[in-house]
């Protein structure tokens, strides 16, 4: 049986940590992680409007992920030249895996066993067994329920609204022109939401 994973999803112990929700917030959406939906004919023949319809979303995906990109470099850069946010980005993260650590559970240790399974499972003539699989499928389950539970948590919130302010005004700081991406990256949001909900209108014509 083949393996075919997303590889273990974006954490708050993986180094693009998801959490200080710059210009990552909201990109996660309705439409799946990790770069956006994939859009399936289910039907075997669609209507010039559904076909008009995957046009535009295809389009206003595109642009979405060119100003997340633009965006991710002047993160990137806003990290680089500022020490105290990854000072704080480090406290964050430390909150988070204390938060998923209960119980005999080593969030950091598990989420390293995780990775070196991915990486394992997709090595080139990797054949694990469904129980491998569905065993691994229960870990990441139990990791993600973990996780989700730490970002409800108040501590955890506050820490990565100060970090995600502080990020934001680090990037506005080096390209002023930031603001302006971030007004466009919530339009092709609302945009691509609007965009399903026609879909889902017409039948639910576009799948994950």
């Amino acid at each position: 049986m083949s393996f075919k994973s997303n590889s273990v999803r974006k954490t708050a112990l993986s180094a693009a940590l998801v959490a200080t929700g710059v210009f990552a917030a909201g990109q996660a959406m309705a439409f799946g992680q990790g770069g956006g939906a994939q859009m399936q004919q289910v039907q075997p023949q669609m209507s010039p409007e559904q076909e008009q319809l995957i046009a535009e979303f295809q389009q206003v995906q595109q642009e979405l992920h060119q100003t997340q990109q633009q965006l991710g470099s002047l993160e990137e850069q806003a990290y680089q030249q500022n020490s105290d946010l990854n000072a704080k980005r480090e406290q964050l993260r430390n909150a988070i895996t204390e938060k998923m650590s209960s119980g005999g559970y080593d969030a950091e240790a598990e989420f390293n066993k995780l990775q070196a399974t991915v990486e394992q499972y997709q090595q080139p003539g990797a054949e694990p067994s469904q129980e491998e699989i569905l065993a691994f499928q229960e870990r990441q389950q139990e990791f993600e329920m973990r996780q989700q539970q730490a970002f409800e948590d108040q501590q955890v919130q506050q820490l990565a609204a100060e970090l995600r302010d502080d990020v934001r005004q680090e990037m506005v700081n080096i390209d002023p022109s930031a603001e302006q991406l971030f007004a466009q990256l919530e339009v092709k949001q609302r945009e691509l939401q609007q965009l399903r909900e026609r879909a889902m209108n017409m039948g639910g014509f576009m799948q994950r």
